[in-house]
């Protein structure tokens, strides 16, 4: 966490913003904070499927439920932001 928040200190420092790809699987609560300081300083966070799937060893349909699963994550992460931060946006609106 201390690497990552420095990561994001020089990045606002540079006033650079980019984008991070989640895996949903490798999500826990207590990187909420970060997370929200992620969203709240102009990054984007998106959705990199719930277990990294490898897409040329599944069917498409088993890829886009692993996609759908990380959005269920993403979803709670933004709703979370959203009322912490009072920001003007829903998970709804980002999918579609």
């Amino acid at each position: 966490k201390e690497m990552f928040n420095r990561f994001l200190d020089v990045l606002s420092e540079k006033k650079a913003v980019v984008a991070g790809f989640l895996i949903g699987s490798h999500y826990t609560p207590e990187w909420e904070p970060e997370l929200i300081r992620w969203i709240k300083e102009g990054n984007i966070l998106a959705n990199h499927t719930y277990s990294h799937l490898n897409s040329n060893e599944v069917s498409g349909e088993e890829y886009v439920k692993d996609i759908m699963k990380c959005d269920s994550v993403l979803h709670v992460i933004f709703e979370k932001a959203k009322r912490e931060l009072n920001i003007p946006f829903t998970s709804d609106e980002l999918v579609e």
